[in-house]
């Protein structure tokens, strides 16, 4: 009897042992719970190019056969990456980076702290030129003739048309041109990370009649038609107009407007500084302009707002 008791005693140690080993065995097999991830975008504004690394791996290092001007990326959050950016052609000039449209470094690198779905923007200039440029518009034809002079946007539309924006002596002037099917074809089968991706489209362009050509800039409000507008009112007031806020300044006595239905910016000065760990609408809605300033033309592509 006693041997009995005894064999049933470590029967059940042995099954204790492999039911613990068992449930050991489980717990490890368990899948980790995956990490919260945010989405960071980085783009660029401008001609510009972009590299972004993960600082545990270093540096970042710019693809020059394959340049890079966004890129998006879904990361673990709390991440820290690092992102630089250059201009893609000569005479072009890094401004800033802005954070979800607010400024945020003159740095051309910066770190990036991954803790919320974000968008880094790398805002480029065009080349300036203080030359007079002899320009008749009487003699703009086809696109050829205007794809060398100081470029400000462009765009393509869902109607085959091709929008170019220039500047000559201080003056925006938008070109519109019906692209032939053919043509349109052939740009579409361009290799757009080629180095000579912007040579080969121009060459394809330079031969389209202009369909339209107009001036841009003489619709801007004059300096009396913007303090008519803006000056005296509050940034409430001018928000409730339908005007959003497009950018802050480091100097923090200034904003940056702009609409959908509008296609210039302008400035916003005040007379005193606001909290710069507050920028936001809602903390500027009772500040008072002061004087208002013409910031230029925000997208001159878009053919839907109107210019008259």
């Amino acid at each position: 009897m006693k041997r009995f008791v005894q064999l049933i005693t470590v029967i059940l140690m042995a099954l204790l042992v492999m039911t613990g080993c068992g449930q050991k065995e489980q717990e490890e097999k368990q899948p980790e719970t995956p990490a919260e991830q945010v989405l960071i975008r980085i783009e660029t504004e401008g001609l510009g190019e972009i590299a972004v690394c993960n600082k545990a791996d270093g540096t970042p290092a710019f693809e020059d056969g394959h340049p890079y001007t966004s890129s998006a990326m879904n990361v673990d959050k709390d991440t820290d990456l690092a992102a630089v950016c250059r201009a893609k052609e000569d005479g072009w000039t890094f401004v800033k980076w802005t954070k979800d449209g607010a400024d945020y470094s003159e740095a051309e690198q910066i770190e990036i702290h991954a803790d919320k779905d974000t968008v880094y923007t790398a805002v480029f200039s065009a080349p300036q030129s203080s030359e007079t440029v002899d320009f008749n518009i009487e003699d703009i034809k086809v696109l050829g003739d205007i794809l060398d002079l100081n470029y400000v946007s462009s765009g393509y539309d869902d109607d085959d048309q091709y929008i170019h924006a220039f500047e000559v002596n201080g003056i925006v002037y938008r070109a519109v041109a019906k692209l032939p099917a053919d043509v349109q074809q052939a740009i579409d089968s361009l290799d757009w990370k080629s180095d000579d991706y912007y040579d080969k489209e121009y060459e394809l362009l330079a031969p389209v009649e202009i369909t339209q050509l107009e001036n841009i800039s003489e619709h801007a409000m004059t300096q009396e038609e913007m303090n008519n507008a803006f000056a005296g009112k509050t940034v409430g007031e001018i928000l409730d107009e339908g005007w959003e806020i497009k950018s802050y300044y480091y100097s923090e006595d200034r904003v940056d407007i702009w609409k959908m239905d509008d296609m210039f910016c302008y400035v916003l000065v005040f007379d005193t500084k606001y909290d710069s760990n507050n920028r936001d609408s809602d903390s500027l809605k009772d500040l008072v302009v002061a004087s208002v300033e013409y910031l230029g033309v925000n997208d001159s592509a878009v053919l839907s707002i109107p210019l008259d």
